[in-house]
């Protein structure tokens, strides 16, 4: 990959904006997850319901922004990839609510940054900046004082799910910065959720367990709510 010019201040400014409102937006999706889940549904319908929701209004709105659906193989290739380990990391995150305390699975997801850079470095044959891993460290602490860990009691198999998706989250978004950085990032997009589409689809198929909430407003509004957040982030 050649080199590119370093991004100009605007741009950063409006990066960081989005990262912040991504995060936001995460967060929005944890807590009404946990109403979605008091109304029957489980984790495999959530993810599977949501990506049939975003992905119509994706395919929707890339002809009106101009954009077509096509995708160089290589770039393809590596969103579809990088898709299927976001829907891995979505299963696993939800999946860990159904089990374990929402703050302790939090906790155990945002260690993702910290893989992300790790992988990143080993992408990139170069060792991980000290300060760097000091800053996501601090980061990490600072999350867990401010929501609080409740770890009594946790079950192992939460856990194990809470662990599964932060791999999934880290590979994909260091999967993303390295092969895909310079790619059409809508297109990106796109073809990332066909793979989390199809991911999602044949777990769903392999287990039967499809299993949506009961026909009731807060239900129905609670996982519409989940999946707005969870596609805007």
């Amino acid at each position: 990959m050649s080199e590119t010019s370093p991004p100009r201040a605007s741009s950063s400014l409006w990066g960081a904006a989005a990262a912040a409102a991504a995060a936001l937006a995460m967060a929005a999706n944890s807590i009404a997850v946990t109403f979605v889940y008091r109304h029957g549904a489980n984790a495999q319908t959530v993810v599977l319901l949501r990506y049939v929701l975003f992905l119509a209004v994706l395919a929707a709105i890339l002809p009106l922004l101009g954009r077509e659906r096509t995708f160089g193989r290589r770039d393809l290739l590596n969103a579809l990839g990088s898709g299927a380990a976001t829907a891995i990391g979505s299963i696993g995150l939800l999946g860990s609510f159904a089990l374990i305390p929402v703050s302790l699975a939090i906790i155990i997801t945002y260690t993702n940054p910290i893989l992300t850079a790790v992988l990143q470095s080993l992408l990139m044959r170069r060792m991980p900046g000290v300060l760097q891993l000091l800053c996501l460290v601090a980061a990490l602490i600072g999350v867990a004082l401010t929501i609080g860990v409740d770890a009594t009691g946790a079950d192992w198999r939460g856990v194990t799910l809470a662990a599964l998706a932060s791999v999934g989250f880290s590979v994909s978004f260091a999967w993303n910065g390295y092969a895909l950085r310079e790619a059409d990032s809508t297109r990106t997009t796109l073809w990332m959720w066909v793979s989390g589409l199809l991911t999602v689809a044949l777990l769903v198929l392999a287990t039967a367990s499809f299993d949506p909430p009961p026909a009731v407003a807060e239900g129905w509004l609670a996982l519409l709510a989940s999946s707005v957040c969870f596609s805007f982030a």
